[in-house]
């Protein structure tokens, strides 16, 4: 599902964890009365 909604985003495994994309795509999912447009959002763990 990610892959489908963000191409671009170059984080790895361990960076979807902290990712905010992937943050707003699973509050979506758990919380579907609520929720919001994806908007993708660039997000690095380059540097940490």
């Amino acid at each position: 599902m990610f892959q489908d909604k963000c191409g671009l985003d170059s984080v790895g495994h361990l960076g979807r964890a902290v990712d905010p994309s992937v943050a707003q795509l699973v509050r979506n999912r758990l919380d579907p009365e609520h929720t919001e447009p994806f908007r993708w959002q660039f997000f690095t763990t380059v540097g940490i």
